[in-house]
Protein backbone atom coordinates (compact mmCIF):
# COMPACT_ATOMS: atom_id res chain seq x y z
CA UNK A 1 0.00 0.00 0.00
CA UNK A 2 1.49 3.52 -1.04
CA UNK A 3 2.16 5.63 1.76
CA UNK A 4 1.53 9.58 2.24
CA UNK A 5 4.46 10.60 0.63
CA UNK A 6 4.05 8.32 -2.28
CA UNK A 7 0.68 9.61 -2.60
CA UNK A 8 0.91 12.98 -2.04
CA UNK A 9 3.82 13.02 -4.89
CA UNK A 10 1.44 11.33 -7.38
CA UNK A 11 -0.89 14.03 -6.30
CA UNK A 12 1.69 16.67 -7.14
CA UNK A 13 2.89 14.85 -11.02
CA UNK A 14 -0.83 14.29 -11.54
CA UNK A 15 -1.82 17.95 -11.03
CA UNK A 16 0.81 19.57 -12.76
CA UNK A 17 0.32 17.37 -15.85
CA UNK A 18 -3.46 17.52 -16.31
CA UNK A 19 -3.04 21.15 -17.45
CA UNK A 20 -0.88 19.67 -20.37
CA UNK A 21 -2.94 16.96 -21.09
CA UNK A 22 -3.68 18.28 -24.43
CA UNK A 23 -0.23 18.28 -25.22
CA UNK A 24 0.67 15.12 -24.12
CA UNK A 25 -2.23 13.74 -26.59
CA UNK A 26 -1.29 15.96 -29.43
CA UNK A 27 2.44 14.64 -29.08
CA UNK A 28 1.43 11.12 -28.58
CA UNK A 29 -0.71 11.25 -31.82
CA UNK A 30 2.21 12.63 -33.45
CA UNK A 31 4.26 10.22 -32.74
CA UNK A 32 2.34 7.30 -33.46
CA UNK A 33 1.36 8.58 -36.92
CA UNK A 34 5.08 8.54 -37.68
CA UNK A 35 5.27 4.95 -37.42
CA UNK A 36 5.63 3.11 -40.19
CA UNK A 37 1.91 2.10 -41.43
CA UNK A 38 -1.91 2.85 -40.76
CA UNK A 39 -4.38 1.05 -39.25
CA UNK A 40 -7.31 2.63 -41.35
CA UNK A 41 -6.56 5.22 -44.20
CA UNK A 42 -10.23 5.27 -45.02
CA UNK A 43 -12.93 7.72 -43.39
CA UNK A 44 -12.67 8.06 -40.01
CA UNK A 45 -9.83 6.05 -39.44
CA UNK A 46 -7.92 9.25 -38.07
CA UNK A 47 -10.73 10.11 -35.14
CA UNK A 48 -10.54 6.66 -34.21
CA UNK A 49 -6.74 6.14 -34.09
CA UNK A 50 -7.12 9.70 -31.87
CA UNK A 51 -9.75 8.23 -29.75
CA UNK A 52 -7.51 4.70 -28.81
CA UNK A 53 -4.24 7.65 -28.02
CA UNK A 54 -6.66 9.72 -25.35
CA UNK A 55 -8.27 6.44 -24.02
CA UNK A 56 -4.37 4.99 -23.73
CA UNK A 57 -3.14 8.18 -21.88
CA UNK A 58 -6.40 8.48 -19.91
CA UNK A 59 -4.89 4.30 -18.58
CA UNK A 60 -1.44 5.92 -18.20
CA UNK A 61 -3.00 9.17 -15.92
CA UNK A 62 -5.01 6.62 -13.70
CA UNK A 63 -1.26 4.72 -13.39
CA UNK A 64 0.12 7.59 -12.27
CA UNK A 65 -2.00 8.55 -9.83
CA UNK A 66 -3.08 5.41 -8.18
CA UNK A 67 -0.44 2.77 -8.77
CA UNK A 68 -0.31 -0.10 -11.03
CA UNK A 69 -2.27 -1.90 -8.61
CA UNK A 70 -5.11 -0.05 -8.63
CA UNK A 71 -5.56 0.65 -12.60
CA UNK A 72 -9.19 -0.92 -14.08
CA UNK A 73 -9.07 -3.21 -16.92
CA UNK A 74 -7.47 -2.61 -20.57
CA UNK A 75 -10.07 0.27 -22.21
CA UNK A 76 -11.69 -1.24 -24.58
CA UNK A 77 -10.69 1.43 -26.99
CA UNK A 78 -7.39 -0.09 -27.24
CA UNK A 79 -8.70 -3.82 -27.67
CA UNK A 80 -10.39 -2.29 -30.62
CA UNK A 81 -7.72 -0.80 -32.11
CA UNK A 82 -6.23 -3.85 -31.90
CA UNK A 83 -9.00 -5.65 -33.92
CA UNK A 84 -9.25 -2.97 -36.49
CA UNK A 85 -5.62 -3.09 -36.96
CA UNK A 86 -5.16 -6.86 -37.89
CA UNK A 87 -8.10 -6.65 -40.46
CA UNK A 88 -6.44 -3.67 -41.88
CA UNK A 89 -3.26 -5.91 -42.28
CA UNK A 90 -1.19 -3.54 -40.22
CA UNK A 91 1.74 -5.89 -38.68
CA UNK A 92 1.52 -6.40 -34.96
CA UNK A 93 5.11 -5.56 -34.49
CA UNK A 94 4.34 -2.14 -35.90
CA UNK A 95 1.45 -1.82 -33.90
CA UNK A 96 2.92 -2.88 -30.41
CA UNK A 97 5.72 -0.26 -31.10
CA UNK A 98 3.16 2.17 -31.24
CA UNK A 99 2.45 1.83 -27.73
CA UNK A 100 5.83 1.47 -26.47
CA UNK A 101 6.54 4.29 -28.45
CA UNK A 102 3.77 6.39 -26.48
CA UNK A 103 4.44 5.45 -23.37
CA UNK A 104 8.12 6.17 -23.91
CA UNK A 105 6.86 9.90 -24.36
CA UNK A 106 4.47 9.78 -21.26
CA UNK A 107 7.30 8.54 -19.39
CA UNK A 108 9.42 11.82 -20.54
CA UNK A 109 6.39 14.02 -19.98
CA UNK A 110 6.74 12.66 -16.10
CA UNK A 111 10.17 12.97 -16.18
CA UNK A 112 9.68 16.68 -16.89
CA UNK A 113 7.06 17.93 -14.53
CA UNK A 114 8.67 15.97 -11.22
CA UNK A 115 12.07 17.63 -12.44
CA UNK A 116 9.98 21.15 -12.03
CA UNK A 117 8.28 19.75 -8.90
CA UNK A 118 11.52 18.86 -7.57
CA UNK A 119 10.32 14.86 -7.10
CA UNK A 120 13.45 12.99 -8.30
CA UNK A 121 13.48 10.55 -5.49
CA UNK A 122 11.98 7.41 -5.03
CA UNK A 123 8.48 8.20 -5.73
CA UNK A 124 9.06 8.94 -8.93
CA UNK A 125 11.14 5.74 -9.45
CA UNK A 126 7.69 3.83 -8.26
CA UNK A 127 5.56 6.06 -10.98
CA UNK A 128 7.73 4.50 -13.37
CA UNK A 129 8.08 1.87 -12.80
CA UNK A 130 4.36 1.23 -12.43
CA UNK A 131 3.62 3.19 -16.32
CA UNK A 132 6.43 0.25 -17.44
CA UNK A 133 4.09 -2.77 -15.73
CA UNK A 134 1.35 -1.19 -17.36
CA UNK A 135 2.71 -0.92 -20.57
CA UNK A 136 3.72 -4.87 -20.42
CA UNK A 137 0.58 -5.79 -19.48
CA UNK A 138 -0.83 -3.10 -22.13
CA UNK A 139 1.27 -5.23 -25.28
CA UNK A 140 0.44 -8.81 -23.82
CA UNK A 141 -3.62 -7.97 -24.32
CA UNK A 142 -3.29 -5.95 -27.49
CA UNK A 143 -0.82 -8.89 -28.90
CA UNK A 144 -3.78 -11.33 -27.88
CA UNK A 145 -6.66 -9.90 -29.23
CA UNK A 146 -4.34 -8.97 -32.46
CA UNK A 147 -4.22 -12.73 -32.52
CA UNK A 148 -7.73 -13.24 -31.93
CA UNK A 149 -8.81 -11.24 -34.38
CA UNK A 150 -6.58 -12.73 -36.93
CA UNK A 151 -7.79 -16.52 -36.36
CA UNK A 152 -11.46 -14.95 -37.37
CA UNK A 153 -12.89 -16.91 -40.44
CA UNK A 154 -12.26 -14.55 -43.90
CA UNK A 155 -15.46 -12.17 -43.88
CA UNK A 156 -17.71 -12.46 -46.91
CA UNK A 157 -16.16 -9.84 -48.54
CA UNK A 158 -12.96 -11.98 -48.25
CA UNK A 159 -14.43 -15.20 -49.81
CA UNK A 160 -16.43 -13.96 -52.09
CA UNK A 161 -12.30 -12.13 -53.47
CA UNK A 162 -10.91 -15.79 -53.47
CA UNK A 163 -13.91 -17.62 -54.91
CA UNK A 164 -13.11 -14.41 -58.01
CA UNK A 165 -9.69 -14.88 -58.13
CA UNK A 166 -9.70 -19.07 -58.24
CA UNK A 167 -12.27 -18.59 -61.40
CA UNK A 168 -9.99 -15.80 -63.07
CA UNK A 169 -7.13 -18.51 -62.50
CA UNK A 170 -9.68 -21.24 -64.26
CA UNK A 171 -9.99 -23.42 -61.19
CA UNK A 172 -13.25 -26.26 -62.01
CA UNK A 173 -15.35 -23.92 -59.16
CA UNK A 174 -19.09 -23.51 -59.20
CA UNK A 175 -19.91 -20.36 -60.10
CA UNK A 176 -23.30 -20.83 -58.67
CA UNK A 177 -21.86 -19.56 -54.99
CA UNK A 178 -21.44 -15.93 -56.62
CA UNK A 179 -24.21 -14.02 -57.36
CA UNK A 180 -23.98 -13.06 -60.75
CA UNK A 181 -24.57 -13.93 -64.34
CA UNK A 182 -21.64 -15.37 -65.87
CA UNK A 183 -23.66 -16.54 -69.11
CA UNK A 184 -24.29 -12.64 -69.78
CA UNK A 185 -22.19 -10.16 -71.84
CA UNK A 186 -19.99 -8.70 -69.93
CA UNK A 187 -17.46 -5.64 -69.73
CA UNK A 188 -14.51 -5.46 -67.55
CA UNK A 189 -13.40 -2.60 -65.37
CA UNK A 190 -9.95 -2.18 -63.55
CA UNK A 191 -10.31 1.12 -61.14
CA UNK A 192 -7.09 2.58 -59.29
CA UNK A 193 -7.03 5.27 -56.90
CA UNK A 194 -9.24 6.49 -53.67
CA UNK A 195 -12.94 5.64 -53.29
CA UNK A 196 -12.19 3.46 -56.31
CA UNK A 197 -15.11 0.86 -55.21
CA UNK A 198 -17.36 3.45 -54.81
CA UNK A 199 -16.90 5.46 -57.66
CA UNK A 200 -17.25 1.97 -59.55
CA UNK A 201 -20.58 1.24 -57.93
CA UNK A 202 -22.03 4.73 -58.32
CA UNK A 203 -22.52 4.19 -62.10
CA UNK A 204 -24.50 1.03 -61.86
CA UNK A 205 -27.57 2.21 -62.30
CA UNK A 206 -26.84 4.79 -64.92
CA UNK A 207 -25.46 1.85 -67.24
CA UNK A 208 -28.62 -0.85 -66.08
CA UNK A 209 -26.46 -3.19 -66.11
CA UNK A 210 -25.52 -6.29 -62.90
CA UNK A 211 -22.31 -5.56 -61.32
CA UNK A 212 -20.40 -8.27 -59.59
CA UNK A 213 -17.23 -5.71 -57.56
CA UNK A 214 -14.30 -7.02 -55.44
CA UNK A 215 -11.77 -5.02 -54.04
CA UNK A 216 -8.12 -7.18 -54.29
CA UNK A 217 -6.66 -4.11 -52.67
CA UNK A 218 -7.82 -0.77 -50.30
CA UNK A 219 -7.18 1.38 -53.56
CA UNK A 220 -8.16 -1.26 -56.27
CA UNK A 221 -11.33 -1.98 -57.72
CA UNK A 222 -12.55 -5.24 -60.17
CA UNK A 223 -15.50 -5.06 -61.33
CA UNK A 224 -17.90 -6.48 -64.36
CA UNK A 225 -20.87 -5.08 -65.50
CA UNK A 226 -23.25 -7.76 -66.97
CA UNK A 227 -25.97 -7.70 -69.25
CA UNK A 228 -28.20 -10.78 -71.24
CA UNK A 229 -27.71 -8.66 -74.05
CA UNK A 230 -25.29 -6.29 -75.52
CA UNK A 231 -23.57 -3.40 -73.55
CA UNK A 232 -21.66 -0.76 -74.87
CA UNK A 233 -17.93 -0.70 -73.10
CA UNK A 234 -17.65 2.89 -74.23
CA UNK A 235 -20.95 3.73 -72.64
CA UNK A 236 -19.21 2.52 -69.64
CA UNK A 237 -16.21 4.36 -70.12
CA UNK A 238 -18.38 7.71 -70.21
CA UNK A 239 -19.86 7.33 -67.08
CA UNK A 240 -16.52 6.35 -65.69
CA UNK A 241 -15.33 9.61 -67.05
CA UNK A 242 -16.55 12.01 -64.14
CA UNK A 243 -14.38 10.08 -61.61
CA UNK A 244 -11.20 10.83 -64.09
CA UNK A 245 -8.21 11.80 -63.18
CA UNK A 246 -8.53 11.11 -59.35
CA UNK A 247 -8.93 7.14 -60.51
CA UNK A 248 -6.81 5.28 -63.18
CA UNK A 249 -10.24 3.94 -64.84
CA UNK A 250 -9.73 1.12 -67.52
CA UNK A 251 -12.31 -0.83 -69.35
CA UNK A 252 -12.36 -4.03 -71.06
CA UNK A 253 -14.79 -4.89 -74.05
CA UNK A 254 -17.86 -6.32 -74.35
CA UNK A 255 -17.02 -10.30 -74.29
CA UNK A 256 -19.81 -13.33 -73.62
CA UNK A 257 -19.90 -16.40 -71.12
CA UNK A 258 -17.50 -17.33 -68.36
CA UNK A 259 -14.49 -17.05 -70.89
CA UNK A 260 -15.67 -13.62 -71.65
CA UNK A 261 -15.76 -12.49 -68.23
CA UNK A 262 -12.17 -13.65 -67.71
CA UNK A 263 -11.13 -11.80 -71.11
CA UNK A 264 -12.63 -8.95 -70.25
CA UNK A 265 -10.76 -8.79 -67.20
CA UNK A 266 -7.18 -9.07 -68.58
CA UNK A 267 -8.28 -6.46 -71.26
CA UNK A 268 -9.13 -3.98 -68.71
CA UNK A 269 -6.32 -5.21 -66.12
CA UNK A 270 -3.47 -4.97 -69.65
CA UNK A 271 -4.85 -1.10 -70.25
CA UNK A 272 -4.19 -0.15 -66.52
CA UNK A 273 -1.03 1.54 -67.36
CA UNK A 274 -2.10 3.42 -69.85
CA UNK A 275 -5.36 4.66 -68.06
CA UNK A 276 -2.36 5.60 -65.01
CA UNK A 277 -0.44 7.71 -67.24
CA UNK A 278 -2.85 9.61 -69.26
CA UNK A 279 -5.12 10.06 -65.88
CA UNK A 280 -7.89 9.14 -67.50
CA UNK A 281 -10.83 6.14 -68.14
CA UNK A 282 -9.26 4.42 -71.22
CA UNK A 283 -10.62 1.44 -73.20
CA UNK A 284 -8.89 -1.42 -74.16
CA UNK A 285 -9.10 -1.32 -77.74
CA UNK A 286 -8.02 2.02 -77.86
CA UNK A 287 -4.53 1.13 -76.24
CA UNK A 288 -4.53 -2.46 -77.20
CA UNK A 289 -1.18 -2.67 -78.88
CA UNK A 290 0.21 -0.36 -76.89
CA UNK A 291 -0.86 -2.26 -73.41
CA UNK A 292 0.90 -5.60 -75.34
CA UNK A 293 3.88 -3.81 -75.97
CA UNK A 294 4.07 -2.99 -72.05
CA UNK A 295 3.99 -6.56 -71.51
CA UNK A 296 6.31 -7.68 -73.91
CA UNK A 297 9.91 -7.06 -72.59
CA UNK A 298 11.07 -7.86 -76.08
CA UNK A 299 9.63 -6.21 -78.29
CA UNK A 300 9.98 -2.79 -76.11
CA UNK A 301 13.47 -3.64 -75.63
CA UNK A 302 14.12 -4.48 -79.66
CA UNK A 303 11.92 -0.60 -80.08
CA UNK A 304 14.74 0.87 -77.51
CA UNK A 305 17.31 -0.35 -78.96
CA UNK A 306 16.94 -0.01 -82.79
CA UNK A 307 15.00 3.41 -82.74
CA UNK A 308 15.49 5.48 -79.26
CA UNK A 309 19.23 4.82 -78.68
CA UNK A 310 19.91 5.80 -81.84
CA UNK A 311 18.47 9.16 -81.18
CA UNK A 312 20.34 9.44 -78.04
CA UNK A 313 23.48 9.86 -79.62
CA UNK A 314 22.70 12.98 -80.96
CA UNK A 315 24.36 16.39 -79.58
CA UNK A 316 21.15 17.27 -77.53
CA UNK A 317 20.57 13.32 -76.27
CA UNK A 318 18.34 13.49 -79.17
CA UNK A 319 15.21 15.61 -77.49
CA UNK A 320 14.58 17.82 -80.42
CA UNK A 321 14.69 14.94 -83.16
CA UNK A 322 12.27 12.65 -80.75
CA UNK A 323 10.23 16.01 -80.12
CA UNK A 324 9.74 16.64 -83.97
CA UNK A 325 9.19 12.61 -84.55
CA UNK A 326 6.21 13.16 -81.95
CA UNK A 327 4.88 16.44 -83.61
CA UNK A 328 4.95 15.12 -87.15
CA UNK A 329 3.19 11.89 -85.65
CA UNK A 330 0.60 13.44 -84.10
CA UNK A 331 -0.15 15.78 -87.37
CA UNK A 332 -0.39 12.85 -89.44
CA UNK A 333 2.91 13.37 -91.16
CA UNK A 334 2.13 16.75 -92.22
CA UNK A 335 5.37 18.83 -92.33
CA UNK A 336 3.38 22.04 -92.19
CA UNK A 337 1.26 21.45 -89.24
CA UNK A 338 4.70 20.05 -87.62
CA UNK A 339 6.24 23.28 -88.26
CA UNK A 340 3.05 25.41 -86.91
CA UNK A 341 2.64 23.20 -83.83
CA UNK A 342 6.72 23.59 -82.92
CA UNK A 343 6.97 26.82 -83.98
CA UNK A 344 9.63 26.37 -86.75
CA UNK A 345 9.97 26.55 -90.37
CA UNK A 346 9.12 23.82 -92.43
CA UNK A 347 12.85 23.17 -93.69
CA UNK A 348 13.71 23.02 -90.47
CA UNK A 349 11.40 20.23 -89.72
CA UNK A 350 12.52 18.96 -93.06
CA UNK A 351 16.14 18.88 -91.85
CA UNK A 352 15.43 17.32 -88.39
CA UNK A 353 13.49 14.51 -90.52
CA UNK A 354 15.97 13.86 -92.28
CA UNK A 355 18.72 13.75 -89.34
CA UNK A 356 17.02 11.35 -87.25
CA UNK A 357 16.58 9.10 -90.77
CA UNK A 358 20.23 8.92 -90.75
CA UNK A 359 20.59 8.60 -87.52
CA UNK A 360 18.30 5.62 -87.22
CA UNK A 361 20.06 4.68 -90.67
CA UNK A 362 16.32 3.38 -92.26
CA UNK A 363 14.01 5.88 -94.40
CA UNK A 364 11.35 7.06 -92.00
CA UNK A 365 8.03 5.91 -93.93
CA UNK A 366 7.99 2.62 -93.58
CA UNK A 367 9.38 2.39 -89.90
CA UNK A 368 6.75 4.88 -89.22
CA UNK A 369 4.49 2.36 -86.94
CA UNK A 370 7.32 0.67 -85.01
CA UNK A 371 8.80 4.27 -84.39
CA UNK A 372 5.37 5.86 -82.99
CA UNK A 373 5.38 2.22 -81.07
CA UNK A 374 8.61 3.42 -79.55
CA UNK A 375 8.18 6.58 -78.67
CA UNK A 376 4.78 6.31 -77.26
CA UNK A 377 6.20 3.46 -75.09
CA UNK A 378 9.24 6.10 -73.68
CA UNK A 379 6.65 8.36 -73.01
CA UNK A 380 4.51 5.94 -71.02
CA UNK A 381 7.47 4.87 -68.99
CA UNK A 382 9.38 8.33 -68.00
CA UNK A 383 6.03 10.45 -66.87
Amino acid sequence: MAGRADVAAREILAGRLRPRRAEVDASILARVRGLTGSVDSRAGGSHKLAATVAATVDYGFETIESGEESVPPIPAAVLLEATRAARAGLPVDTLLRRYVAGHALLAEFVVEVATEAGLLGESLKQVLRDLSMVCDRLLEAVSDEFMRANAQPPSSKARQLERVRRLLAGEPLDASAIAYEFEATHVGVVAEGPRSAESVREIRDSVDCRILLVTPTDTRAWAWFAHRHAIDAGEVKEALDAFAPKLAIAVGEPMQGLNGWRLTHEQARAALPIATHRKAAVRYVEVALLASLVQDNLLSSSLRELYLVPLESTADGGVKLRQTLRAYIEAQRNVSSTAAALGVSRRTVNNRLRAAERTIGRPLDPEMPALEAALSLEALRTN
